[in-house]
């Protein structure tokens, strides 16, 4: 992540750049949470929407499955 702090019609905006991640991340706040993990979010144009954990777990089982296949395959060809 890479948080900078920008003027923007008289007032300061925090701006928060960072990179698509390579596993499913989960936010874990204060107990408030809804799904089991954690809360699960997406940017969605501009914005960013929370996900119900139903639609989470779709969301992660088709964006992540080629991570996850290449990763168990890269740990089969070299075992620890």
């Amino acid at each position: 992540m890479d948080p900078k702090t920008q003027e923007l019609d008289g007032g300061t905006v925090c701006v928060v750049s960072c990179q698509r991640s390579p596993e499913p991340v989960f936010l874990r706040w204060k107990g408030m949470e809804r799904g089991e993990e954690g809360d699960f979010f997406v940017r969605s144009g501009p914005g960013t929407v929370k996900l119900e954990p139903e639609s989470t777990e779709r969301y992660v089982e088709t964006r992540f499955r080629r991570d996850t296949a290449t990763t168990e395959r890269s740990n089969d060809e070299h075992p620890s």
